[in-house]
C-alpha cells in the first residue's frame, strides 16, 4: 500500500479527463495519470519551468527565478531539451528555452488528512555535460514511484551554453551547474505540494550526472538542498576543464570573429550567434565546455566551485550526508567494437604512455614517463604485447583510466575527510536489460556491463521498450537494485532485508557490495590495480 500525502482542498483539483491541477509557489500546473510497467497508477507533471528561459541577454548568465503565472499551466509533456549536437534517445525539440523539470508522484491521497512525507529522488542525467535530458525516454520513473518515492528529473544547460568560462562580469561560469542548484531550490520550495518531503531529498546521477553529484557535495552554495547522495560511474575528478577563457575566445574565432581585443567583444559576438551554431562549433575549439573552478564572483553573485575538487576533498570541504558511490565492472568495454571495426587502432593502444593520467604532470617521452609505461605493461598486461590476445587487459586499463582510478581515489578522500557513511558498490550484471547489447548489433566477447549499462535496471527506458526482452533474471536484478537505492533514499541505509547487510566502508574495512544476479559482499575493490596507482600518486606527486 502506498503512503499518502496531504493537500488542502484549494491545492489539488481533479477533472474527468484523468488530469489534476496542483498549485505550486509560482502557479498552478496540470498533470496526468499514467500507468507503470507494474500496472500501478502514478501522476506525471512534465515540463515545469524552474527558471526563466536563458535567452537573449540571459544567455551565459546564472539562472533567474521563474516569474509567477496566472491560470493553469499544462504539465502534460516534457519541455524542450537543451541544445546539443546529438540526441540518442528522446525528443529532438531543442531550444535555449529548456530549463524544465519533471515530477512523478505515487497515487494521490483520497483526503486532506494524510501525511506528506515521501522521500524524493532528484536525478541528474549524464552525457559528458554536452548531451542528454531528463526525458522519460530514458528516465522512466516506474520502478521508484512503485516504491513510494517522488522522482524529479531535470534539464540543465549543456556545452558552451552551459559552461562558457569567459572572464566577464555578465557571464556566469558553471551556469549549467547553477541550473542544477536552481532546480534543487525549486524542489525545496515546491515538492511538498506534490507530497514530497523537502527534508528527504537524494541527489543522484550517472556519468556527468554522477560527477555533478560530487560537485554538489563540494559546493558551498548547496547547504540544506539535499540530504543523501548517489554517484554512479563518475567523480568530481573527471570532466573538469581549465583554460576556459582562451577556449571562449577560440569559439568566437571559429564562428568568424576577427580582431577580438577584449571579453566585451567576445560576449557581444557570441550572443549574436545562434545557439545551434555555437553548439556545432564548440567541438572544434580543442577545449572542453565542462565545470571549471571559478576565479571570482561573476554574474549571479554566487561561486559554485571555489577551488579544485582535489583541494576541496583534501581539506574536507564536503557535505556531511550519507553517500553511495561506485561504477560498472567493464566501463571501457566499448573499445572491443571499435577495434573490431578498425583493427589498425591496435597500434594506437600499444603506446601505453597514453594511460598515464595528465594530473601527474609527467612529460611524455621522458625517462619517468617511459618507466611508468613499462610498469603499466607489467601490471596490466603481464609484459605481453597489446593485441587481440590481451583484449580483456586493455579493457581493464581503459576502465581504470576512464573511471575506476578517479572514483576510488575520490572514495578514499571522502572516507578520510568526511564522517558520513559511504557505501561502495561494483555493478557486474550483464543481462537482458544491459544497454550496450541494444545500442548496436554487436556481440561482445567481453562480458560484464560497460559504461551506462546499469541504467535500465533502475529506470524504465521507454524509448527502448520494443528492443528490450527482459527475462526473470533481469527483473530480479531490477527488484534488488531499485530496492537498495529506494531504501537508501528513504533511510540513508541501503540494506532492505536481512540477507545482505551492506555496511559503510572505512579506510580499514574496505567493504563493497557486488550487484549481480545475486548480491554479495567483498573487500578492497580492484585492490591490486588500485594499489599500483596509489603507489604512483604517492611517489610522483
Amino acid at each position: 500500500m502506498r503512503m499518502g500525502f496531504c493537500h488542502t482542498r484549494s491545492e489539488i483539483a481533479r477533472d474527468v479527463n484523468d488530469t489534476l491541477v496542483i498549485r505550486t509557489e509560482e502557479g498552478s500546473v496540470r498533470g496526468r495519470t499514467r500507468t507503470s510497467v507494474w500496472g500501478d497508477t502514478y501522476y506525471s507533471f512534465q515540463g515545469i519551468p524552474y527558471a526563466e528561459p536563458p535567452v537573449g541577454n540571459l544567455r551565459f548568465k546564472a539562472p533567474r527565478p521563474v516569474i509567477p503565472w496566472e491560470g493553469v499551466r499544462d504539465a502534460l509533456s516534457e519541455g524542450n531539451s537543451c541544445h546539443q549536437s546529438y540526441i540518442e534517445w528522446g525528443k529532438a525539440n531543442m531550444s535555449e528555452d529548456c530549463l524544465y523539470l519533471n515530477v512523478y508522484v505515487p497515487q494521490l491521497p483520497s483526503n486532506a488528512s494524510e501525511s506528506s512525507n515521501l522521500s524524493v529522488l532528484f536525478w541528474i542525467h549524464g552525457g559528458g555535460f554536452s548531451m542528454g535530458s531528463g526525458d522519460a525516454a530514458m528516465w522512466g520513473p516506474d520502478y521508484f514511484v512503485d516504491k513510494n518515492i517522488v522522482v524529479v528529473t531535470i534539464n540543465y544547460r549543456l556545452g558552451a551554453l552551459g559552461f562558457l568560462a569567459l572572464e566577464h562580469p555578465d557571464v556566469s561560469v558553471n551556469a549549467g551547474m547553477k541550473d542544477q542548484v536552481a532546480a534543487l531550490r525549486w524542489v525545496q520550495k515546491n515538492i511538498a505540494h506534490f507530497g514530497g518531503d523537502p527534508g528527504k531529498v537524494t541527489v543522484a546521477g550517472e556519468s556527468a550526472g554522477s560527477a555533478s553529484v560530487e560537485l554538489l557535495l563540494l559546493s558551498n552554495i548547496t547547504d540544506g538542498l539535499f540530504h543523501r547522495a548517489i554517484s554512479q560511474s563518475g567523480s568530481a575528478f573527471i570532466l573538469i576543464s581549465s583554460n576556459g577563457n582562451s577556449t571562449a575566445y577560440k569559439l568566437a574565432e571559429i564562428l568568424g570573429a576577427t580582431d577580438l581585443v577584449n571579453s566585451d567583444q567576445v560576449l557581444e559576438f557570441l550572443r549574436s550567434k545562434s545557439a545551434s551554431d555555437i553548439i556545432a562549433a564548440q567541438a572544434n575549439t580543442g577545449g572542453e565546455f565542462t565545470p571549471e573552478v571559478e576565479p571570482k564572483v561573476q554574474d549571479g553573485n554566487e561561486v559554485f566551485l571555489s577551488d579544485d575538487p582535489l583541494t576541496l576533498l583534501q581539506e574536507g570541504r564536503i557535505r556531511n550526508v550519507p553517500y553511495i558511490a561506485g561504477f560498472n565492472s567493464e566501463e571501457g568495454k566499448f573499445i572491443e567494437q571499435t577495434l573490431d571495426a578498425d583493427p589498425s587502432l591496435w597500434d594506437t593502444y600499444s603506446d601505453l604512455e597514453q594511460f598515464i593520467p595528465s594530473n601527474l604532470n609527467i612529460e611524455k617521452g621522458s625517462p619517468e614517463s617511459l618507466e611508468l609505461a613499462a610498469q603499466i605493461k607489467e601490471v596490466y598486461f603481464g609484459n605481453q604485447s597489446v593485441g587481440p590476445d590481451t583484449l580483456q587487459e586493455l579493457v581493464n586499463i581503459l576502465s581504470d583510466n576512464f573511471m575506476a582510478t578517479s572514483s576510488i581515489r575520490s572514495i578514499k578522500l571522502h572516507l578520510a575527510r568526511c564522517p558520513a557513511p559511504l557505501f561502495v558498490y561494483l555493478f557486474t550484471y550483464d543481462g537482458m536489460l544491459t544497454v550496450s547489447n541494444y545500442r548496436a548489433t554487436y556481440n561482445y566477447t567481453i562480458k560484464g556491463p560497460a559504461h551506462a549499462d546499469d541504467l535500465a535496471y533502475l529506470f524504465s527506458f521507454h524509448a527502448a521498450e520494443d528492443l528490450f526482452r527482459p527475462d526473470e533474471a533481469a527483473w530480479n536484478v531490477v527488484r534488488r537494485f531499485t530496492s537498495l537505492w529506494a531504501n537508501f533514499i528513504k533511510t540513508g541505509d541501503p540494506t532492505y532485508n536481512e540477507d545482505i547487510n551492506w555496511t559503510p566502508a572505512t579506510l580499514t574495512n574496505k567493504t563493497y557490495l557486488q550487484i549481480d544476479e545475486e548480491l554479495s559482499l567483498h573487500q578492497d575493490l580492484l585492490g591490486d590495480r588500485m594499489a599500483f596507482w596509489d603507489s604512483i600518486y604517492q611517489d610522483l606527486q
